[in-house]
């Protein structure tokens, strides 16, 4: 059973996402990987095919919750180097989670301190044996590592190591960096979220503390009410001089500014999700954006009350 449609609204300060959703109604409690048991009268029962098509269903929404989230930490933060990180067997035991997690976690903590600072976005696979683990990882360092050219990989990608005369030694794994040139190098890291069924650990993902993020600056969750919300969201954003535009890729509505804000700008319109809050003035017209909205979901909130 599901509740009635919402609209889970929420206000950041680049972006405006509106998501219609029901909460199902929890009927049943899981007790292992063969059965489940009734929360009201107590019977156990075996899981159906149903049951397995819907965990498929909640894996792939988790996907691509993980897909999303770690594309919007790329628009913000921009990478310039990618690191493979392939862990020695003499010293490290490559089939263990726990082993090659403790391991991966020592190398950043010895790149951190020996480049001053680093930022970092990861990703762990299995080899194509599914058995050994290695890491992905698109990275910063505050302080540009010396390189040495050892060839190209593969796939044509010049890799590089790191010079010898920055005397960073390791030899529980080995170091592999490439240059990105991309503005936007998410790519690299999504194709191994979607290659397959089996992660080495239970989050797909890893990343440093001092990324930058959408800041949520308003949430509120109010029945669908057959788009009206919707319709006085667009119509808010127009009167107040910006357009709005849904993006199916992040599920969010963007809002694109119609007039430029320097001399040197070309008249097209300004990407708010790409831009944040660096023109002083698009931030103040965006924060007067932000202040009508939010009167309006307070209006609409009171006007229709969740049951």
């Amino acid at each position: 059973m599901l509740s009635a449609p919402q609209v889970d609204c929420k206000l950041y300060d680049d972006k405006i996402t509106l998501v219609k959703f029901r909460t199902p109604e929890k009927e049943f409690k899981q007790l292992d990987e063969w059965r489940k048991v009734h929360l009201e009268t107590g019977q156990v029962f075996l899981h159906t095919w149903q049951d397995l098509k819907r965990g498929e269903r909640n894996f792939q929404a988790s996907l691509t919750r993980t897909r999303n989230t770690m594309t919007q930490l790329s628009d913000k933060n921009r990478f310039y180097f990618f690191l493979t990180i392939t862990f020695n067997k003499k010293y490290v035991d490559r089939s263990s989670a726990e082993s090659v997690q403790k391991t991966f976690k020592n190398v950043l903590k010895r790149l951190k301190y020996h480049f001053e600072d680093i930022s970092y976005l990861s990703v762990a696979e299995f080899h194509e044996d599914n058995e050994n683990i290695h890491y992905h990882v698109l990275i910063n360092f505050k302080r540009t590592p010396r390189l040495k050219y050892v060839g190209r990989s593969p796939k044509g990608y010049d890799m590089y190591h790191i010079h010898a005369n920055e005397k960073f030694k390791r030899a529980d794994c080995f170091l592999k960096l490439e240059k990105l040139k991309e503005d936007n190098n998410i790519n690299y890291l999504l194709k191994y979220i979607t290659k397959g069924y089996d992660f080495p650990f239970h989050r797909k993902f890893s990343c440093s503390r001092g990324l930058i993020r959408s800041q949520l600056l308003e949430k509120l969750t109010l029945p669908n009410s057959d788009k009206n919300l919707f319709s006085k969201v667009y119509t808010t954003c127009i009167l107040q001089g910006f357009i709005p535009k849904f993006d199916y890729k992040h599920n969010c509505v963007l809002v694109f500014d119609t007039e430029p804000h320097s001399e040197t700008a070309e008249p097209s319109a300004v990407d708010l999700l790409k831009l944040g809050t660096k023109d002083e003035t698009l931030k103040e017209k965006y924060d007067k954006l932000l202040w009508e909205l939010k009167k309006l979901i307070y209006v609409f909130g009171k006007t229709h009350e969740i049951e």
